[in-house]
């Protein structure tokens, strides 16, 4: 054979010996490759990966469904607002007439009724946008300081704030103040920007003080900074609350004298105190009257009403103290909001906004069963809204026995629980770590997700 034609063969033969040589390179790389690991995601972990985009759904939807009951729906507390912003324009009497379309009186201090003066010369439907637009703000903001005081579990704030904003979509309390068009949102708003927002240490007060000009309620904060020992902010909410007073008389002495020695105690104004929507003592006790309780007659409830309220507000003035002691100033002024509820004449469903911020509070706090199934309650009922399951009408008391009791007064129920259970862990965990001094320091402990 000649040389050329060997040629061939001899490139065949080597190109299987180059092919050999990469085939043991490879391999001897794939041997020494390092090893990839599978992760598993549990459930839990999914779960808290995928709830604030859940709520964040949540949050935008029911912004949709109250901008469009604002162009669409009816707002009564609204109405009325309108018309006490009016009444001062017209120099008129606050409250010696009722509100056109829905027959209902003023029933705010003379001072709220200077605020609502911008309301008074806008059509109906631009006075309902304008008023979800001033709740939707006060809301915003409310979550917003929520969240950052909040700092369970390892989201980021912005998911923390997505979370909350969500949780307030769902809660009945807050669908129902942007339905009547209440003015609750900006109270919460103002009684938190004061404790945990930005309001600077001198002002400390000041807000606290202008919400109890607004609603009277809210006085029960002034105490609880007494209690805690902050007395000059509780000074500055009493001069601010003082300065809404005077405002006030602007619109005449004789009216705001009438309203501040009469007028303001006079729970019938607002409508029947018995019926579903009251969540109060008052109310409970009215319903049982009414049903189970026959023979509790008037004089008689009124004492009860009297000593519950008492016993309600000293344990929850000590309790709020106990978890301020510890730092917990969310959860502290939660429940002085919660106790507020309870023992007001009238505390109707959208009242009940404060088991927002007591759900989240409740959340930051050293963990405990105790504690996490008051959480649990306070979330679930307003949201599964409960106490509408028992037949109810705005204008009818209905005879409830039994288990409709405990539906109809779930709010109340709740309210309770969580009052006592946050008191009985206030007590506990004294005993375990006796706090050193007064603190007013935001809340370090956090609720980590199950992973």
């Amino acid at each position: 054979m000649s040389a050329g034609s060997l040629c061939p063969l001899s490139a065949w033969n080597a190109s299987r010996v180059a092919l050999n040589r990469r085939f043991l390179t490879s391999s001897s790389s794939v041997a020494h490759a390092p090893t990839i690991r599978r992760v598993t995601v549990g459930r839990r972990e999914l779960l808290a990966r995928a709830l604030p985009w859940v709520l964040g759904f949540a949050a935008v939807a029911g912004l949709v469904v109250v901008y469009a009951e604002s162009i669409v729906g009816f707002f009564v507390d609204v109405v009325v607002y309108r018309s006490g912003g009016q009444a001062v324009l017209d120099h008129r009497a606050l409250y010696d007439w009722l509100a056109a379309d829905v027959a209902l009186p003023f029933t705010y201090p003379p001072f709220a009724a200077l605020l609502f003066v911008p309301l008074a010369p806008l059509g109906a439907t631009a006075a309902q946008l304008a008023w979800t637009t001033v709740s939707v703000a006060a809301l915003t903001r409310s979550s917003w300081l929520i969240a950052r005081a909040a700092s369970f579990g390892a989201w980021s704030l912005r998911q923390r704030f997505t979370i909350v904003v969500g949780t307030a979509a769902l809660m009945e309390p807050v669908y129902a103040t942007f339905a009547f068009g209440q003015i609750n949102l900006v109270i919460m708003w103002l009684v938190l920007e004061d404790f945990i927002g930005a309001v600077p240490a001198r002002w400390r007060g000041s807000l606290i003080g202008i919400a109890t000009g607004i609603k009277i309620v809210p006085g029960l904060f002034i105490i609880y900074l007494a209690v805690t020992r902050r007395l000059r902010d509780a000074g500055r909410a009493a001069a601010a609350f003082g300065a809404t007073v005077l405002l006030g008389a602007i619109l005449g002495v004789s009216q705001s004298w009438s309203f501040w020695t009469g007028t303001a105690y006079d729970p019938q104004r607002t409508g029947p105190v018995a019926i579903l929507s009251n969540q109060s003592t008052r109310g409970v006790l009215l319903r049982l009257r009414d049903g189970s309780l026959a023979w509790l007659d008037g004089s008689t409830l009124i004492s009860a009403q009297f000593l519950v309220s008492v016993m309600m507000v000293g344990v929850g003035l000590w309790t709020a103290r106990r978890w301020f002691l510890r730092g917990e100033q969310l959860l502290s002024v939660a429940l002085v909001g919660l106790t507020s509820l309870l023992v007001s004449p009238i505390s109707w469903s959208h009242h009940w906004i404060w088991l927002l911020p007591l759900v989240f509070g409740l959340l930051t706090a050293p963990r405990s069963r105790l504690l996490s199934a008051v959480a649990v309650a306070v979330i679930v009922v307003p949201t599964a809204r409960v106490i509408w399951w028992v037949p109810h009408q705005f204008d009818r008391v209905y005879d409830y026995h039994g288990l409709t009791h405990v539906v109809a007064d779930a709010y109340f129920i709740v309210g309770i629980f969580a009052l006592v259970g946050c008191a009985i862990e206030a007590r506990r965990v004294s005993r375990l770590n006796p706090p050193e001094a007064p603190a007013s320091r935001q809340p370090t402990a956090e609720f980590t997700p199950p992973s």
